[in-house]
């Protein structure tokens, strides 16, 4: 019993290897769509940082080194340091733009900003930080089949 486990496994193995094979001759590659995360921030100086330097561990570089993904924080009047904390990050992460809500279209700006072809709106009034933490290694997780609807608008 044991025995036909184990060789059902091996054949399992080796025809995984023999697809997987055959998909780098032929060329193929899956590649994520390029995507904008939007975070909506307001007095938030205490986490910024922290959530844009977890977005840098997690990002992974295709293959001219280059995050696929850009993270514009839009900022919704603060009164603490979030816009220079934000503009502070954005002169170190080249990934990363910052936005505030002085201008009159608000959707229109940044959905400009956007470079992506899926933008995902985080609201960070409405989340806890590890919740945050949570979304977004979520997206960043390797998912090729059956994605989770995380929150329908």
């Amino acid at each position: 019993m044991k025995e036909s486990i184990l060789w059902m496994l091996v054949i399992i193995g080796l025809f995984s290897l023999l697809k997987w094979s055959f998909g780098l001759i032929k060329g193929k590659k899956i590649t994520r769509p390029k995507t904008s995360m939007v975070l909506f921030v307001y007095n938030w100086e205490e986490n910024l940082e922290k959530i844009i330097r977890y977005i840098a561990s997690l990002c992974y570089f295709d293959e001219n080194l280059l995050c696929p993904v850009d993270v514009v924080i839009f900022d919704l009047g603060s009164t603490d340091q979030t816009l220079n904390i934000g503009r502070k990050l954005a002169r170190q992460f080249y990934f990363l733009k910052v936005l505030d809500s002085s201008r009159n279209s608000v959707i229109e700006y940044f959905l400009k900003s956007c470079n992506g072809d899926v933008i995902i709106l985080l609201d960070t009034n409405k989340l806890t930080l590890s919740e945050l933490e949570k979304t977004i290694k979520f997206y960043f997780s390797d998912i090729t089949a059956s994605p989770k609807v995380l929150n329908k608008i």
